[in-house]
């Protein structure tokens, strides 16, 4: 492995454990302000009738859509993360691909993981980011999102998506 593709993988690296601890420490955080009172209304608002920090407990799937059972969640969770960690591992070498998929690839692959962890963990994800035009999410969703997005760009600006 060259020196430019070890480094970017060690900065990818760095990253993905970041993005999981914030993840982690901010969820366990919300859920220690959680109240019973509160539960649904906002913990913190930040921007009345715009933004608030709330407690949600999504036991569905990315933005609430409902998915009942855990096992399958964590299931489908696990696949997803393997099919990433195979896509990685497998073009990890080709010339440029770290560069140029590896942010976004690390992005999708963090969020994925802070999410299975709670799932795991409390059969629930925490989310608390709570717009009021939108599902609640958490930082794994935005990670998530957030890698999506610079996955299609990358493609498209090197004409594999067209």
């Amino acid at each position: 492995m060259n020196f430019k593709l070890r480094k970017n993988c060690e900065i990818n690296f760095l990253v993905f454990v970041l993005l999981i601890l914030v993840d982690y420490f901010t969820k366990i955080f919300i859920k220690s302000q959680y109240k019973i009172p509160n539960f649904g209304n906002p913990i913190y608002t930040i921007w009345p009738n715009f933004l608030d920090i709330s407690y949600v407990e999504n036991r569905g799937i990315a933005f609430g859509i409902p998915l009942n059972g855990l096992w399958f969640n964590v299931l489908v969770g696990l696949i997803l993360l393997g099919l990433g960690v195979y896509v990685f591992g497998e073009r990890k070498g080709e010339k440029g691909f770290v560069k140029k998929y590896g942010l976004a690839l690390t992005l999708i692959l963090a969020g994925g993981v802070g999410n299975l962890i709670n799932r795991i963990q409390l059969d629930y994800v925490i989310d608390f980011i709570n717009f009021s035009f939108w599902p609640t999410f958490n930082l794994a969703d935005i990670a998530v999102s957030a890698g999506v997005l610079l996955l299609i760009y990358w493609l498209y600006k090197n004409k594999e998506l067209k």
